[in-house]
């Protein structure tokens, strides 16, 4: 029964091949546009999924308030998210992390193009980035620390053991290798290929504190603790900041609220 089918669908299609011709293109067109479509929505979606913390994961951006305009920012000011995590409850960790345009070179070797970030030591507590080589509890917590993805170990030390190998960073700051993670997904929205320590910077600054509240040039995370409500620390949060930057508004009508 099935191959008289079969038989009948054959010269049915032989009979007339312009038109059948014209049918099966367009079918096969259909099916492979629906599942490309599908496979990027997928694809998509799954942006930052990998992280086995994602859904307590939120990034801080603000909402600038100037005198003619308002300007939405992702960006934050250094004292932001330790003063969150200092007087909100219900964040139990955050994170600073900024891009850096200097040049990483190892023994006279320089690759440009190399994605260097700073990042406070919390980075490990909060992403998940597996580490290869390295304790990830202290790995960014000593100044002039970097930690390398895999395949920027692999370009710069070759087939050599990348860790406790000496970096230059602006071909005068010597960096310790103190970690290898594996490379970052393609489907994170954020990306590297070597992390320095955020005490770096403070080493740099000669230890002088960021206190600017206007100075917005780090990406600030935190990581919500469990069953704690976003909307109330949203709400303590911008009541925090308000108290914060009183004095700044009243001077120069500069202000943001978290959103």
């Amino acid at each position: 029964m099935i191959k008289n089918y079969f038989k009948t669908a054959y010269r049915n299609l032989a009979k007339n091949k312009l038109y059948s011709f014209i049918n099966i293109v367009g079918l096969a067109t259909g099916i492979s546009v629906c599942m490309l479509i599908f496979m990027y929505v997928q694809y998509e979606l799954s942006y930052d999924r990998y992280h086995a913390k994602a859904k307590r994961i939120y990034r801080l951006t603000e909402m600038l308030h100037l005198p003619k305009e308002d300007r939405p920012q992702a960006v934050t000011s250094p004292p932001m998210a330790p003063a969150l995590q200092a007087n909100c409850p219900e964040v139990e960790k955050t994170v600073r992390i900024s891009p850096s345009s200097r040049i990483l070179s190892y023994q006279q070797k320089k690759l440009y193009g190399t994605k260097i970030i700073y990042a406070d030591s919390t980075l490990f507590d909060i992403f998940t980035f597996p580490m290869l080589k390295g304790d990830p509890k202290k790995a960014l917590v000593n100044p002039y620390s970097i930690v390398v993805t895999e395949s920027a170990a692999k370009k710069y030390f070759g087939n050599e053991p990348a860790l406790g190998k000496i970096m230059q960073f602006s071909d005068s700051i010597n960096l310790t290798v103190t970690g290898i993670v594996t490379d970052v997904p393609s489907n994170s929205h954020f990306t590297f290929d070597c992390i320095l320590s955020r005490t770096t910077i403070d080493e740099l600054n000669k230890h002088e504190p960021e206190i600017n509240w206007f100075n917005n040039g780090y990406y600030s995370y935190i990581l919500l603790r469990e069953n704690a409500s976003l909307t109330s620390l949203t709400k303590k949060a911008n009541s925090f900041i308000e108290k914060e930057m009183a004095d700044e508004r009243k001077n120069s009508g500069l202000w943001y609220l978290q959103t």
